[in-house]
């Protein structure tokens, strides 16, 4: 996993020209390390310009040494690392993530943590990316967003979401005659957290038929014992089999027809977690009293909520807090917001 460090524009050049070509390959292969990982290699664009590779999006070759159909353009725009000097004398070092919509990239992490120049430093805060200058003490690091640029070839194959266009989701830094970095592209902006946000007006159309389900669960809930933890897993499976059985019986008569495959195969899922269920199937169980399965859905409530612990007015409070949690998310009371103001 060993890559040596290139710090300036001179180490790229001197790394290019002392390192020996992989054999028989179709592709010009230096690699950076371990010659066993050649797709972790150093290209040569032009005679100002370097790529550091690591074998994803950017890079111009398989694993095995053949030409794939990234272009050397797409190698210049998508590269993780890329050095290069300019007319003016100056050179520059640009960093970039993959090209993800999924948020994990563990060959690029490894990558750019073992690559990055000695005063460049890749840091994980909280699971988003950031570039920070080692010598500069009140450098708390730039963000490194994920790109959604990809090569014109590899659009077929991608998600929506991606575009052949540079969308200059990099940090981009000048290395001055001492060896200093200086950050000269522009900051990224943070992504905000997706929020939740409540459906006020359905839920209280709700509200009278979730308080009458409360009343019930309270009034039942404490004779009714719900195995929890590793130590009672096969009490647990017993649990969770008995209720199976009761869903699989009522279902074989509600669909005895067969028709309503989807129902079927979402009452299956009910047993596995209230989080499985169609909020509808929750809604029409609570709304009817006299449902076959009531009592299941009153176990896997009870699963998530902890009736044992209510003793005092502090106890029920959270109790009745978490209850009203559970039955947003079950019964389809909340949306994920990712787009949004800071005032809202």
């Amino acid at each position: 996993m060993y890559i040596e460090k290139i710090n300036s524009f001179a180490e790229a050049e001197v790394k290019w020209n002392d390192t020996k070509p992989i054999r028989g390959k179709e592709v010009d292969m230096r690699p950076l390390g371990k010659r066993h990982r050649k797709y972790e290699r150093i290209a040569k664009i032009d005679d100002n310009c370097y790529a550091l590779l690591d074998g994803g999006t950017g890079c111009n070759s398989t694993w095995s040494g053949h030409y794939n159909t990234v272009t050397w353009a797409e190698v210049r725009m998508l590269a993780p690392i890329l050095w290069e000097r300019h007319a003016d004398g100056t050179e520059t070092v640009r960093v970039r993530n993959e090209s993800s919509t999924y948020g994990h990239a563990q060959q690029r992490y490894s990558f750019l943590q073992r690559a990055m120049p000695r005063g460049l430093g890749w840091v994980n805060r909280n699971g988003k990316h950031f570039i920070r200058i080692r010598n500069g003490c009140a450098d708390n690091g730039h963000y490194l967003p994920f790109s959604s640029t990809r090569p014109v070839g590899r659009q077929g194959s991608a998600p929506y979401g991606y575009t052949i266009d540079d969308d200059h989701h990099y940090v981009k830094f000048r290395r001055d005659e001492a060896g200093v970095f200086h950050f000269i592209s522009n900051d990224h902006e943070l992504p905000k957290p997706p929020r939740i946000r409540v459906l006020k007006e359905e839920k209280a159309k709700f509200k009278p038929i979730a308080d009458a389900f409360l009343k019930w669960l309270c009034a039942v809930g404490p004779m009714i014992e719900v195995p929890k933890g590793y130590k009672q897993w096969q009490e647990r499976n017993l649990w969770k089999n008995k209720l199976k059985e009761q869903v699989d019986a009522w279902a074989k008569v509600e669909f005895e027809d067969k028709r309503d495959a989807r129902k079927m195969y979402s009452c299956g899922l009910m047993v596995s977690g209230l989080s499985n269920t169609e909020p509808t199937f929750v809604k029409d169980i609570m709304q009817d009293e006299a449902h076959p399965l009531r009592v299941v859905l009153l176990n896997l409530m009870l699963d998530e909520l902890d009736i044992t612990a209510v003793t005092d007015r502090e106890s029920i409070q959270k109790f009745k807090a978490n209850y009203n949690r559970m039955i947003n998310r079950v019964c389809g009371f909340q949306t994920i917001v990712t787009e949004y103001n800071e005032g809202e």
